[in-house]
């Protein structure tokens, strides 16, 4: 799934969440902790810009 998702440019997705784990490698399960909190700091963050598409996308009557 990962190798289709990469072949997506950026520029084209609604949302893009890019945590700050640049301090940790692929491999490094030590830290998982630090690497899920940073996502979810990310998430939260990007919350109030999916919160306004949902409502546009509502608003449209493409989503329900």
């Amino acid at each position: 799934m990962y190798s289709k998702m990469s072949l997506i440019p950026i520029s084209q997705a609604d949302v893009v969440i890019k945590p700050i784990v640049g301090f940790l490698g692929s491999a490094d399960f030590g830290q998982r902790n630090e690497a899920i909190m940073e996502g979810e700091k990310a998430a939260l963050a990007a919350m109030p810009h999916i919160n306004a598409l949902l409502a546009k996308l509502r608003q449209e009557g493409r989503l329900q």
